[in-house]
């Protein structure tokens, strides 16, 4: 049984948030850090940008309730995927793709850890739930390779690295997203991110580091598209500050803002 790990649960029959699955119920998951989870239910075949070329399993336990399963995959730090079926919860790593995953007993993880209100994520916060800040600085600071090296020799493959950038001198956040610190910390070729949480990663030598809500980037150096998204954070790689915190841009000199990585 999974005690006091879940504030509240909230069912929605709505096809909103995936428009290509076939959404018969949706559940969201709020923990008391107000990190929020969504669970969707798979009954029709999904992109394969979900999914792995291999299949691993995080664990598998009795419980009592899909409720129960859901809320021990929200609590793992790597869960993308749970199945429940006769009281058996399995909760995956990665998943492959297979005909199975359509039998009605599989849900898909979509962790929701991206945020512009300032009172639902705070580095205080972060820390209480075990993160730790292992990269703070200006962003006019020059971000490396050599630094998010340093960062990744510190993960474990169940790592989880958050990106983030908020006003100096204040613990609320103003923009982070959250993934599997050694995917996220793989370098990828220009103007092709992975998927990875809910999120879109890039880490480009000579270009640029960051997270977008979508494929879509442009990396000249930073990512320069759409600059009115809240959504999108762009760093350095070429040897200046900056670049980018949502809509907030040209911030190569600035010592306003700040940039941060936490891990967990």
């Amino acid at each position: 049984m999974i005690h006091g790990s879940c504030q509240r649960t909230v069912f929605t029959n709505l096809k909103m948030f995936f428009p290509k699955i076939n959404v018969l119920l949706v559940i969201t998951l709020i923990n008391i850090n107000k990190m929020e989870s969504i669970f969707v239910k798979i009954t029709d075949p999904i992109e394969q940008k979900y999914f792995d070329s291999v299949t691993e399993i995080n664990e598998s336990r009795k419980l009592r309730s899909l409720i129960e399963c859901m809320t021990l995959c929200f609590n793992t730090n790597i869960c993308k995927f749970a199945n429940f079926n006769n009281n058996q919860c399995v909760t995956y790593k990665s998943l492959s793709y297979h005909q199975d995953i359509l039998n009605g007993m599989f849900w898909m993880n979509q962790v929701q850890l991206t945020s512009i209100k300032s009172a639902d994520h705070s580095l205080d916060k972060l820390n209480g739930s075990g993160y730790s800040l292992v990269y703070d600085h200006y962003y006019s600071h020059v971000t490396t390779m050599t630094e998010l090296a340093n960062i990744k020799s510190q993960c474990t493959s169940n790592s989880v690295l958050c990106a983030a950038g908020g006003l100096a001198n204040s613990d609320s956040l103003i923009l982070i997203s959250c993934a599997n610190c050694h995917a996220v910390l793989t370098p990828t070729d220009t103007n092709l991110p992975i998927y990875q949480g809910s999120f879109y990663w890039y880490l480009t030598n000579g270009k640029s580091f960051g997270f977008a809500p979508d494929s879509t980037i442009y990396q000249s150096s930073a990512d320069t598209h759409d600059v009115s998204s809240p959504f999108r954070l762009s760093w350095h790689l070429s040897g200046s500050g900056g670049w980018r915190l949502g809509n907030l841009t040209n911030l190569n000199s600035d010592n306003n803002y700040k940039k941060y990585i936490l891990i967990k």
